[in-house]
């Protein structure tokens, strides 16, 4: 049983990593209970995470970056986001199709919870975190990502996550190496913040009620990501991001009629290089 589970769960995630590119104004079909409660609660269950499809030549995307940083940089909510530049870096790129992303600027809160398309607006994002945040997650999670700077280039991403639920978590981690001033500029000449590199742990996990799990790896950027090499990061410009998503799928539908499915993130947690 628990071998079709595991083929089950794999075959998804491989689906999403091939679903094509369509308009990102997204009507949800998904599965499972009310997602979210009735106000804001005082002690927050997890932190949001935003994923941001841009592009450097795209004007309106200007705007949204500064809003995405300045929201990040008030420090109201914990909220944690990446730039997906998908002309400069062919992995972002290949995370927005998983996404099903057809315009730009689009933020994906909690990978398709609620997804925001077009520069809305500051007050329009602290809304959408706002009802993220208050979410009902699948699992309570406490998960932490730990960096260590090796020297030329390499990285040490240690993630750790506690299942403090009742029953068993079924899930995948990414993390997310990105650069805090991204070398990419948007259109207005601004650097983006947090703009993606790569992953650094990209796996299925399975956590038992009450029990701990810890993966760790070794990231150097001198290597080839995706055609690239980022042999110039530094240790004070780099931050790791890291997400885990509950393996149920959510369907979802766009304006075009288009279906793709997407899995929720139910913790977020990010380190910078010691």
């Amino acid at each position: 049983m628990n071998k079709i589970i595991f083929i089950c769960v794999t075959v998804l995630f491989f689906l999403t990593s091939i679903s094509g590119v369509v308009t990102a104004n997204n009507i949800s079909l998904e599965m499972g209970e009310s997602e979210t409660t009735d106000k804001l609660p005082s002690d927050f269950v997890h932190s949001v995470f935003g994923e941001y499809a841009s592009a450097s030549w795209c004007p309106p995307c200007s705007t949204a970056s500064e809003d995405l940083y300045a929201i990040y940089e008030s420090g109201d909510y914990p909220f944690y986001y990446v730039s997906l530049v998908s002309d400069m870096n062919t992995i972002a790129k290949e995370r927005m199709n998983s996404l099903a992303v057809y315009s730009i600027p689009t933020v994906f809160f909690d990978s398709g919870f609620i997804v925001e398309t077009g520069a809305v607006g500051q007050a329009k994002y602290r809304e959408t975190i706002e009802e993220t945040v208050a979410r009902k997650v699948k699992q309570s999670l406490e998960m932490t990502t730990s960096v260590t700077w090796e020297g030329n280039a390499k990285i040490t991403v240690e993630v750790t996550i506690k299942n403090n639920g009742s029953s068993f978590y079924f899930g995948i981690v990414r993390s997310y190496v990105t650069e805090i001033v991204s070398r990419w500029n948007t259109n207005a000449g601004d650097p983006y913040h947090f703009g993606f590199l790569d992953f650094a742990i990209k796996k299925l996990v399975f956590i038992l009620p009450g029990k701990t799990i810890t993966n760790k790896v070794t990231w150097d950027g001198s290597k080839d990501h995706g055609g690239q090499t980022f042999e110039d990061i530094t240790q004070e410009n780099t931050m790791v991001i890291s997400t885990v998503s509950h393996w149920i799928p959510r369907l979802k539908i766009n304006e075009k009629g288009r279906l793709y499915f997407t899995f929720f993130v139910d913790q977020t947690s990010a380190g910078i290089p010691i």
